[in-house]
């Protein structure tokens, strides 16, 4: 399921997991194309990016971004945090 926030200008995720698909985090982040502030807090998410999901990653493309914070990336679904379902 593809995201499509095309007016979002902030965005702030705390304690959401995505589950072990990268897709998510990525179609998350890909609808999101006028973004200009991105904070995400405690994010559970396996982003490991592959070779064939390598440039998708790359073709991100944040113009309007001024400011990004990231704090507490897991790679990993944590104990009892609510799941972002995106099917």
């Amino acid at each position: 399921m593809k995201v499509l926030l095309p007016s979002l200008r902030n965005l702030n995720v705390d304690m959401v997991g995505f589950g072990n698909d990268g897709q998510r985090f990525y179609n998350l982040l890909s609808g999101c194309p006028l973004i200009e502030e991105l904070e995400m807090k405690d994010i559970a998410c396996d982003i490991t990016v592959h070779d064939d999901t390598a440039a998708d990653y790359k073709a991100l493309d944040f113009v309007s971004l001024v400011e990004a914070e990231v704090l507490h990336l897991r790679g990993e679904e944590v104990e009892g945090e609510d799941e972002l379902e995106m099917t």
